[in-house]
């Protein structure tokens, strides 16, 4: 647990998540997505997410105190020499006073003494005070990332498969840019329970789920070749015509520069709320 003056002179201590409960770090992140810019519900299984598929770290993520009242939290996860900060805020109450700098300088002051390389996260535009914040802080945008939706997609058989969604998830990854989002990479989607099925072409794959109201798009090909391109709208069909007739939603987390038109031509439509790749090399080799 460490100590220090805040930004006006109170106390601020952070501590780590090992002795917080799931349903806990639901609430503490419930708080501060209150009056987000963006309607974003935290379920036990959203919580469950972050822990399993996007590794967040109980050491590693930490929670913000002002005295004994909870402040901020931030969740970290770590691949190698790299972290990510899944997600960070500060309540509402307590904004416009520098807690927010003050905590994100800790994080990254850990993340020097761990012997990170870079620090990646994201933020959605229009979270125009967090983008200032990162922007200030040294962050430098890497990509827009932009999801979709769409009332009814055609299915048709083809020449498409399904296949085991581990499977799958090994295919994007071995095709992948090597600075794929981390929520969208092979990596996460290994972890992806059984509740999702996934349908592939050659080195195309998408990994899918059907929510009772709607189609949710986990895992696309993250490649920028033509061919694997071509490929993903068999794949889309081919799932389509498997999966009960639901709208389809792609959440804001997928590269713009190389899905972006593919999935417009497949009669898919932008979601209004897109996000910022952001990194910060803490090493020339970051």
């Amino acid at each position: 647990m460490d100590a220090g003056p805040g930004p006006s002179g109170d106390s601020l201590r952070t501590e780590d998540l090992r002795a917080c409960a799931l349903r806990e770090i639901r609430r503490d992140l419930s708080r501060l997505f209150e009056d987000y810019c963006v309607p974003l519900r935290v379920s036990d299984h959203t919580v469950d997410g972050l822990l399993t598929r996007d590794g967040a770290s109980l050491l590693l993520s930490r929670r913000l105190l002002e005295g004994d009242r909870f402040a901020g939290l931030a969740l970290v996860a770590r691949r190698g020499r790299s972290c990510r900060f899944l997600a960070m805020g500060i309540v509402p109450e307590l904004r416009g006073r520098g807690l927010g700098r003050w905590f994100m300088r800790r994080l990254i002051a850990e993340a020097r003494e761990r012997g990170e390389r870079s620090i990646w996260l994201e933020a959605f535009e229009c979270n125009e005070k967090a983008v200032r914040l990162h922007e200030s802080l040294g962050f430098r945008k890497v990509r827009r990332l932009v999801g979709w939706r769409a009332e009814e997609v055609l299915g048709a058989e083809g020449p498409a498969e399904e296949i085991d969604p581990a499977e799958a998830a090994r295919r994007i990854g071995r095709t992948a840019v090597p600075d794929a989002p981390w929520m969208v990479s092979g990596e996460a989607l290994c972890h992806l329970g059984s509740e999702c099925r996934a349908f592939a072409l050659g080195n195309a794959a998408a990994i899918v789920q059907f929510a009772g109201q709607a189609v949710q798009i986990h895992g696309l090909p993250l490649s920028p070749s033509p061919i694997t391109l071509q490929q993903l709208a068999e794949v889309i069909r081919h799932a389509a015509h498997a999966l009960p007739k639901a709208p389809w939603v792609a959440p804001p987390c997928f590269p713009e520069e190389i899905l972006g038109q593919t999935m417009v031509r497949l009669g898919f439509a932008a979601d209004p709320h897109a996000q910022a790749q952001y990194l910060l090399a803490l090493s020339e080799e970051g």
